[in-house]
């Protein structure tokens, strides 16, 4: 028996991490793509004495959005990162490995020019 009636605008859960900063990378992605987010549980762990918001969260951390924008919030989480799509890995000409993502070579400071924009 239900007895309050669900809304569009009433809070859920998106995603739980153990990891304040992991909620917060996620709440600044759908911000930024029009979404509104909260989080909540960081302050769980700081009142228990458990350390801060970085550490290692025993409670959860989770984040929270309207209803009306779980499905848009889901698929936005699906996405790959626009570096890993717009930069394969790669080999420097001083022969190191190059991880994706990155257009810089880290042990030598050359650019990958193909992917320079």
């Amino acid at each position: 028996m239900k007895f309050f009636r669900e809304r569009d605008d009433d809070l859920v859960v998106v995603a739980s991490f153990t990891s304040g900063s992991e909620a917060h990378v996620l709440r600044l992605l759908l911000e930024a793509n029009g979404i509104q987010a909260a989080i909540t549980g960081e302050e769980t762990n700081t009142a228990f004495g458990f350390g801060s918001a970085t550490d290692t969260n025993i409670f959860g951390v989770k984040v929270l959005v309207k209803r009306m924008d779980i499905s848009e919030a889901q698929l936005i989480m699906q996405v790959p990162a626009a570096a890993d799509i717009m930069i394969p890995a790669w080999t420097c000409t001083c022969g190191e490995p190059v991880d994706e993502g990155f257009a810089v070579c880290w042990s030598c400071g050359q650019s990958n020019d193909e992917h320079e924009s």
